[in-house]
């Protein structure tokens, strides 16, 4: 009986922790791609951990359906990440671009002049699979002049009724000749400073 109140415990401890973990990761894109798999993984054993207590070989039953429920989950987040819309509720690239550039605090790119340095992605976080915004900024090191961006986005958000928007702010672009094995005279990115990152919900 002991261990069966103990299996139940612990299998409450793992659910509520998987649980607060998918909701910051659907509302906060907290800890990038693995949070929400270990989120998954978390609430699957915990939860088969308190129905299947009572049974032989309980936690070997919990850890092996919460490894197959976890399976199902990158699967469809894998669908759904190729099948990513374009357009609609995320894919409000072109509009945000523009709010972005429009507050004057943003430094032309070295990567693509006259363009302003910032780039526009899509992606989806957490358990629920949310759509966000992925928002890049580079170049803007003012806590004041980020803080105007975020406020531009969120009146933007708001008006445009768009998907939540992930943004991150790095100190400066990095931009030079890629090392080998790539082709003499290619340019990519090198490592980059990041500086803030912050969710306008």
């Amino acid at each position: 009986m002991l261990s069966i109140a103990i299996g139940r415990l612990a299998g409450a401890v793992f659910l509520v922790t998987g649980v607060v973990l998918a909701w910051a990761g659907d509302h906060y894109a907290f800890a990038g791609e693995l949070a929400p798999i270990v989120a998954v993984w978390l609430i699957a054993f915990g939860t088969m951990e308190l129905v299947v207590a009572r049974r032989k070989h309980g936690l070997w039953w919990a850890t092996l359906l919460a490894f197959v429920l976890t399976l199902a989950f990158v699967a469809v987040a894998m669908v759904r990440e190729e099948a990513e819309p374009a357009q609609g509720y995320a894919g409000n690239c072109a509009v945000l671009i523009d709010t972005v550039a429009s507050t004057g605090v943003v430094p032309v790119s070295i990567v693509e002049p006259p363009h302003r340095a910032i780039s526009c992605s899509t992606a989806q976080h957490g358990v629920l699979l949310r759509q966000f915004n992925q928002i890049d900024v580079w170049g803007v090191v003012s806590r004041h002049q980020q803080q105007t961006v975020l406020d531009s986005l969120q009146r933007t958000r708001s008006s445009e009724h768009t998907a939540p928007i992930d943004v991150t702010f790095w100190e400066k672009e990095n931009w030079g000749e890629c090392p080998p094995p790539n082709s003499q005279g290619a340019h990519c990115r090198g490592p980059e400073l990041m500086i803030r990152e912050a969710v306008v919900n």
